[in-house]
């Protein structure tokens, strides 16, 4: 529910190792329109054209739903990427799906009656199924314009990955290393998909991160960049993207 902004500090950890590219998801370009039916495929070219514009191999990062465009990134072409970091994608699975039937048909019927604050907590209390407190407080946070200006968009993506369905069988063909991170105090359902993808996926692995949630690039950004710049120097070795 941003552009790339909060990933800045986990980007200047890494960037004294390697070369960083943040990308701003067409999603969250205020400035671009938004076919849902196309979002995630829209998405997918685009990354793929930065990777493979940069001439080397490199290593993709990935955070919740940014996380979904990089799998299906590497499901439709791995070719540019040498592994893949990828931070609690919340992927639909068989029988744990993203939300409820109806959340997202709810969360657009507040948006049409200008409820922002209750769109929001529709998503956050179904979709991302946050603490209690938190999704009392929602309708106040919708009031930041930060926030504000980004709830449509949000809801735009959790319907893009609900149109998307269940891929898992699509993802057990990356033949890249990848590693799952999961926070210890995530969203039960969360931590879930990552360790049936971790367990799924020939080359991937499971790494909980400990005391932190599904926003440790926010809490814990040296931390988190220090782990995805050990992860790339083994993908890639010292100095490279």
């Amino acid at each position: 529910m941003s552009d790339e902004s909060p990933w800045q500090r986990v980007a200047e950890t890494i960037a004294t190792r390697h070369r960083v590219l943040l990308i701003r998801r067409r999603l969250y370009r205020l400035d671009v329109p938004v076919r849902v039916e196309t979002a995630v495929a829209d998405q997918v070219s685009e990354v793929l054209a930065v990777a493979g514009g940069l001439g080397e191999p490199c290593v993709i990062v990935g955070h919740s739903s940014g996380a979904i465009v990089a799998l299906e990134a590497l499901a439709t072409d791995p070719r540019p990427f040498s592994g893949a970091v990828l931070y609690e994608p919340p992927t639909p699975l068989v029988d744990l799906p993203l939300g409820q039937p109806t959340t997202v048909l709810r969360a657009r019927a507040a948006l049409a009656h200008g409820h922002l604050g209750r769109a929001l907590q529709i998503f956050l209390r179904e979709g991302v199924e946050v603490p209690a407190w938190l999704s009392a407080i929602s309708p106040a946070m919708a009031l930041l314009p930060e926030v504000r200006r980004y709830v449509p968009r949000q809801i735009d993506d959790l319907d893009s990955i609900v149109e998307l369905g269940v891929r898992a069988h699509a993802y057990q063909s990356i033949d890249r290393a990848i590693w799952f991170l999961t926070g210890e105090r995530s969203p039960g359902h969360l931590r879930e998909r990552c360790v049936r993808l971790a367990a799924a996926l020939p080359h991937a692995d499971l790494v909980t991160l400990p005391r932190t949630g599904h926003g440790a690039n926010q809490t814990n950004p040296r931390q988190l960049g220090e782990l995805i710049g050990d992860f790339a120097e083994m993908m890639l070795g010292a100095g490279r993207s």
